[in-house]
């Protein structure tokens, strides 16, 4: 069975934020359900999305989830699920249905699914007065999902009794007739009827969109809130139609407070989201973008509405930038690209092989802003750009993003054969405070260099040591400390100085012995050893208390 990050059953490691995602994808299709009308195509796309979000966390693997009251559990093997409000908010549905173990099959079927999510879709009670989630699921066929079982063994046993009986049924019943007797058994309650706007009261049908989205804001039932929803809906479509993008934007501003604010229920948020994802998308996208690139006083606002459409306004946000011809067009773009985050870093990443240097800089400075650990991979590639520029904001952007690969990529430059890229690498590496960098660092400053050509390397290379803090660096430093060169005094002077600097960061009482020997040698070196050893000391008698 499926279990935290999936070791148990071969499949890859997960993030803690992989099935967070999925089974939001899964809660916005329960959402829609309820939401749009039957036929609507809004809700095959929504249900397609969460089947895809789906299977594509299976790789070919069961996997299990455990619900509790507050929400999914890694008892009992459950795979571990970052809690998040649509997480949690889906839990609950789960749980008041009796469903405390989820089991989905690598081959999960798309009818499966949506038989599912119509069950979540209805009221629980009725589900317990039909025999429960188990029984309705057995009698509608599902063979891809499971609920309340534990053993994978009797799992396989029941979907094949399971796909037996289906197979005699066809036999005996047509098959639309099966349909609709499912339908019947699933869906308790009547959906809108085609065509008929939603919304009570007959003068609702000629409300504006600012009108409604007020009546909105005062709903206090959440099944008025839905219905005024799906009014708005129609109303921002009729307003695109006609070109009238300032008023729609004025509705998204306001539908993003209330999908916001923690004083709604989670049913109410989501019913705002989903009108929001309506409205914001198509011809409104390229005007939501020239706004932005408008500086108008409503940047803030408007980084927090791309913020919540994500990866639909991506393409659209990094071609502007390639076309942006002002600095703080570019700035502004930049930021809510930064905004959408991790959704943004697969098509940046993509514009990482762009043949114009600008483009790959750009690329590369929003990724380091995102701090995606995915994008060190490509990132990587960026290091050996033609472009010094480029190498440049690379370097930053992995220092930024930090990790154990972005480390490695940084330890490779120490190899290079430009001077400058190398003395970028060693300060990236003090700033990634890199225990991992040691060895290459302290081999760094141990190479002979008789002719003191590289001097300024040794030193940024002590100096990362010293950020780095690692005492293994130590018996390297006091063997530079000791050295005496026979020429360029002056210029050792200041390795040592540097030295004596990077053992106080350190804090090794090893050095102590050594620092007082120079103490008493007079000098510059001299105070500093001074101030270093007491700095050591001081240390080490906190440490002591």
């Amino acid at each position: 069975m499926g279990t935290q990050g999936g070791t148990a059953t071969g499949r890859p490691a997960a993030g803690s934020g992989q099935y967070g995602v999925v089974l939001a994808e899964l809660y916005r299709a329960l959402k829609a359900l309820t939401f749009y009308p039957e036929g609507h195509p809004q809700r095959a796309e929504v249900l397609a999305r969460a089947h895809a979000a789906l299977r594509g966390s299976l790789w070919g693997h069961e996997l299990a989830f455990v619900i509790g009251k507050s929400g999914f559990t890694t008892s009992e093997g459950g795979a571990f699920v970052e809690p998040t409000a649509m997480t949690q908010a889906l839990a609950r549905e789960l749980f008041i249905r009796r469903v405390k173990r989820l089991t989905i099959l690598p081959d999960l079927g798309a009818a499966d699914l949506s038989l599912f999510i119509t069950l979540l879709a209805t009221d629980y009670r009725d589900i317990h007065e039909a025999g429960g989630m188990e029984a309705l699921m057995t009698q509608l066929g599902l063979t891809t999902i499971w609920v309340n079982e534990m053993d994978l063994d009797e799992i396989r046993r029941k979907r094949a009794v399971v796909e037996l009986a289906r197979a005699a049924a066809v036999h005996d019943r047509a098959p639309e007739e099966a349909k609709s007797t499912a339908e019947e058994v699933a869906a308790r309650g009547e959906a809108p009827e085609e065509g008929r706007e939603a919304g009570g009261p007959p003068e609702e049908g000629r409300l504006e969109a600012e009108a409604i989205i007020d009546r909105m804001e005062r709903e206090t039932s959440d099944d008025r809130y839905r219905e005024l929803a799906r009014l708005l809906s129609t109303r921002c479509a009729e307003l695109c139609d006609r070109g009238e993008f300032e008023r729609i934007l004025w509705v998204l501003i306001s539908l993003h407070r209330q999908a916001k604010s923690e004083a709604a229920s989670i049913a109410r948020r989501g019913y705002a989201l989903l009108a929001f994802e309506k409205a914001a998308g198509g011809p409104m996208l390229p005007f939501l973008v020239g706004r932005l690139e408008a500086r108008g006083e409503e940047r803030e606002p408007l980084v927090d509405l791309f913020r919540e459409i994500g990866a639909p306004a991506v393409a659209l946000l990094v071609e502007r930038l390639t076309l942006a011809e002002s600095r703080n067009a570019r700035k502004l773009i930049i930021e809510a690209l930064v905004a959408i985050g991790a959704e943004a870093g697969g098509l940046l990443a993509e514009h990482l092989a762009d043949s114009r240097w600008y483009v790959v800089r750009n690329a590369a400075v929003i990724l380091g802003e995102i701090g995606d650990p995915a994008s060190v991979g490509p990132l990587r590639a960026c290091l050996v750009h033609a472009d010094a520029r480029v190498r440049r904001e690379t370097l930053r952007s992995l220092v930024k993003i930090g990790g154990e690969q972005a480390e490695e990529a940084v330890i490779g430059l120490l190899s290079a054969e430009d001077e400058l890229t190398k003395r970028h690498a060693v300060i990236s590496l003090g700033l990634l405070k890199s225990r991992r960098a040691v060895e290459p660092l302290c081999a760094l400053i141990e190479r002979r260099d008789p002719f003191k050509q590289s001097l300024a390397l040794k030193r940024d290379a002590i100096q990362a040591l010293g950020r780095i803090g690692d005492r293994r660096a130590v018996p390297y430093l006091l063997r530079l400390l000791e050295h005496r060169p026979w020429f360029g005094r002056r210029r050792w002077d200041d390795i040592q100085m540097a030295v004596v600097a990077s053992l106080a960061q350190i804090g090794d009482p090893a050095a102590l012995d050594l620092l007082n020997v120079l103490t008493m040698q007079g000098g510059m070196l001299a105070v500093a050893s001074a101030d270093a050893a007491e700095d050591i000391r001081r240390r080490r008698e906190s440490v002591n208390d």
